[in-house]
């Protein structure tokens, strides 16, 4: 298995989704990978930090503004 095929799984490979051939690959490319294995660590510090994260519930104006700019373009670009 490749890097970049051992990075695009590593979603799955966390919520244990992986067909057995496929984690098979995924677990050999990661005890010979170690830059793919601080990776691996680094996501799930990411994913179990983020629950402990503080939630901003103000609203945002440049989000408003953004989503109608991007409407804007989207529609030209059907016209």
């Amino acid at each position: 298995m490749t890097c970049q095929k051992a990075i695009d799984i590593m979603d799955d490979a966390m919520d244990d989704c992986l067909e057995p051939q496929l984690r098979i690959g995924f677990e050999e490319h990661m005890k010979e990978c170690p830059p793919c294995r601080v990776y691996l660590e680094q996501l799930e510090l990411i994913r179990a930090a983020m629950p402990l994260l503080p939630r901003h519930d103000a609203p945002n104006p440049r989000r408003n503004a953004l989503i109608a700019r991007f409407l804007e373009e989207s529609k030209r670009t059907t016209d």
